[in-house]
C-alpha cells in the first residue's frame, strides 16, 4: 500500500471498493471484495424547505435596520468580552469590532466561508490575506500573526 500525504485543503480520492483478506494460516489467503457505500452528509446543494431562509440571509435582513444592526454589533462585542477576555484571535478581533463574518469578508474583499476557514485555523493564509486582515482591522502584521497563531 502506498501512503500519500495530502496538503491542507486537499481531499483524498473517494473509495469505491474494498478488499478484505483473512489471515488464516500459511497457505493462500482468500480475498473477498465488497462494494463501499458512500454517504454524503454535506448540506451544500440540498434544497431549502419552502418558507425557510438561511441564517446568513436572516441576519443580513435584520442588519438593514440601523437600530437592529447596532444591537447585533453590541451583542457581538459583549460576546467577545465573554468568550475572549484575554485572548487575541481573528474571531476575537472581529467580534470586538461588532462585525459578522460576512462584514469582515466584505471589508477584505473575500467570502464568508474564507473568513470562517481563517478563524477556525483550517487555512494557513498567504501574505496577501494577512495584509487584507491588517487593513481590515487597521492593525499591524505582528498583531495579526499572533491572532492567527492563537487559532491553531
Amino acid at each position: 500500500m502506498i501512503r500519500k500525504t495530502i496538503g491542507q485543503g486537499e481531499s483524498s480520492a473517494i473509495t469505491r471498493t474494498s478488499t478484505s483478506q483473512s489471515i488464516s494460516g500459511l497457505g493462500a489467503t482468500p480475498e473477498t471484495k465488497s462494494e463501499v457505500i458512500f454517504l454524503d452528509f454535506s448540506p451544500e446543494g440540498l434544497p431549502q424547505p419552502e418558507g425557510f431562509i438561511s441564517i446568513g440571509d436572516h441576519i443580513s435582513e435584520r442588519e438593514r435596520d440601523p437600530d437592529r444592526k447596532a444591537v447585533l454589533a453590541k451583542a457581538r462585542q459583549e460576546l467577545a468580552a465573554e468568550l475572549y477576555p484575554d485572548d487575541i484571535s481573528i474571531s476575537a478581533m472581529r467580534l470586538q469590532k461588532g462585525w459578522s463574518q460576512q462584514h469582515l469578508a466584505e471589508v477584505m474583499g473575500t467570502s464568508q466561508p474564507q473568513v470562517a476557514r481563517i478563524e477556525s485555523g483550517r487555512l494557513d493564509p498567504q501574505l496577501s490575506t494577512i495584509r487584507k486582515l491588517v487593513d481590515a482591522f487597521d492593525s499591524d502584521i505582528d498583531t495579526i500573526c499572533r491572532a492567527l497563531e492563537n487559532t491553531k
